[in-house]
């Protein structure tokens, strides 16, 4: 009997073990679509820095619907920095925030930049990874990020073939790739907003090319199903190496 027991155990995980081979292989021919559609893995590489202008509508539950321009600057997802600016009923607002591996600051308007607290860090990180992830794509090649097929659904009427995410943090997301072109068009996850967890759904869309890589110029964010932002990319800008100050702490 103990044999049996154990031959029946061996079979399990050997069986285990190959599914989730079949599951990576899958997953993995999934990504280099995506890479490859993208504009492919050495431009991709070659392109350590992006920079990026937007416009759009933000709402705000206790503003309504406001108007906002935003310039991204990423290096990967470790490092970014985000310029907003915001007109809310009569007057602007700016924000200014920088994530840099493990250390994090924001300025509010004129006000004195403060630096994220270590408890508060990661949930920021939380949300920059969301939005960022779809867009570089080529972190999940890296063993920290889980990843595995997970069929096909459509999107606007498009079939989408899926992948479930989990990131070093423990994050979990879905993250959707046009089955045909291979471009993300869909991520789906989990992330606080005030006191709890709660579904958010970014979309991507209207493809262009800039200095050969492909960029959504359309991104759509939703919030427990309702809209919360619609951003249209005016610009795109390709970087070998970053200005100065980029990533370190404002003034």
């Amino acid at each position: 009997m103990k044999r049996l027991i154990a031959a029946v155990v061996v079979i399990l995980f050997v069986a285990n073990s190959v599914v989730r081979a079949v599951g990576d292989e899958k997953a993995n021919a999934i990504i280099d679509h995506a890479i490859k559609a993208m504009g492919g893995e050495e431009k991709l590489n070659a392109s350590k820095v992006i920079t990026w202008k937007s416009q759009g509508t933000l709402h705000l539950d206790y503003a309504g619907d406001c108007t906002f321009k935003k310039q991204i600057t990423t290096k990967g997802i470790e490092k970014y920095r985000s310029e907003l600016s915001m007109v809310i009923r009569s007057g602007t607002y700016k924000e200014l925030t920088v994530l840099a591996d493990q250390k994090g600051w924001q300025k509010v308007d004129r006000n004195a930049t403060t630096e994220f607290l270590p408890d508060f860090l990661p949930l920021e990180r939380r949300h920059t990874d969301f939005r960022l992830l779809p867009l570089v794509v080529f972190p999940l090649k890296d063993k920290d990020y889980k990843v595995e097929a997970a069929g096909e659904e459509k999107v606007d009427n498009k079939l989408a073939v899926v992948l479930n995410i989990k990131s070093p943090d423990g994050r979990e997301s879905k993250l959707y790739f046009d089955k045909e072109s291979g471009l993300p068009v869909k991520t789906v996850g989990k992330l606080r907003y005030e006191d709890g967890m709660v579904d958010h759904e970014m979309t991507l869309a209207d493809y262009k090319d800039f200095d050969g890589i492909k960029r959504a110029t359309k991104i759509v964010l939703k919030r427990a199903g309702k809209q919360v932002s619609m951003e249209q990319v005016t610009e795109v800008k390709i970087l070998k190496e970053a200005a100065p100050g980029t990533f370190t702490k404002p003034d």
